[in-house]
């Protein structure tokens, strides 16, 4: 993964992320160890005159049921994929298609458009899992996109 700085609206909180390969080898983690925020923002886009690529951002938390890989990836929105639950061995991972739709490079879309990335851990960890509770948010993780003041909110 390669990170450009300073990201797009002038702030050092993170920057351009590009990945260098496929998004789920390269990706990015930003520890945030949080038990009270699970309510994730990330500003998404904001390169004019660079086509927005597919992205995918998550987290990886703790939960009552272990430790659960969470993405929301772009991709999934474009080829019509389900929310999906896949374990192997110990690891589970929950796949999602993205609550909004930023790829460029298509006329619908102009390309310094940014759109606030937003999401509901709890909310979508119960979509898959009914029941199972957040413990703790440990990481930010993402396979690449424009990205800026990533945060974890309560409302």
């Amino acid at each position: 993964m390669i990170i450009k700085t300073p990201s797009f609206n002038g702030s050092t909180a993170c920057g351009r992320f590009i990945a260098t390969g496929g998004s789920l080898q390269n990706l990015y983690r930003l520890p945030v160890f949080n038990k009270n925020q699970t309510i994730l923002e990330v500003e998404v886009g904001g390169f004019d005159g660079i086509n927005m690529p597919h992205y995918l951002l998550g987290v990886i938390v703790e939960t009552d049921l272990g430790e659960r890989f969470m993405f929301w990836d772009s991709y999934r929105n474009h080829v019509h994929a389900t929310d999906t639950k896949t374990v192997y061995g110990e690891s589970v991972y929950l796949k999602y298609q993205s609550p909004i739709e930023l790829v460029r490079g298509y006329s619908y879309a102009p390309q310094d458009q940014v759109e606030l990335f937003r999401v509901d851990i709890q909310a979508y960890l119960e979509e898959l899992e009914p029941g199972n509770k957040i413990k703790e948010v440990r990481y930010f993780v993402t396979g690449g996109g424009w990205l800026d003041n990533i945060r974890l909110v309560s409302e």
